[in-house]
């Protein structure tokens, strides 16, 4: 059964004086990305703790370590205007170009 999707959390904990964050997951599709980086990058990402239930058979949460310099908050939301559509962004800057010029 494990965890409910609307109790899945996941935690982040960065400690100034550390060189370390500690993410403490339950969410099962973040345990996946998690794992990627854990196998991708051994020397960086650790998986230090796997919490289990029913006696060890299904993984309910799990926790993390990670060098601090490799979490990134964005500042912005980005909103693209060619969606793959090469020839929209070509439309959209033509249109760009003749609306300064009807300003001038």
């Amino acid at each position: 059964m494990g965890v409910m999707i609307e109790e899945q959390e996941t935690t982040i904990s960065i400690y100034r004086d550390s060189d370390t964050a500690e993410i403490y997951t339950s969410d099962s599709t973040m345990m996946t990305k998690l794992d990627k980086r854990v196998r991708e990058n051994p020397d960086a990402w650790k998986c230090v703790r796997v919490e289990t239930m029913g006696g060890g058979a299904e993984v309910v949460a799990k926790w993390y370590e990670c060098p601090k310099r490799l979490i990134s908050f964005r500042s912005a939301i980005v909103h693209r205007e060619n969606a793959g559509n090469g020839d929209a962004l070509k439309r959209w800057r033509e249109a760009q170009k003749a609306e300064a010029q009807d300003t001038f």
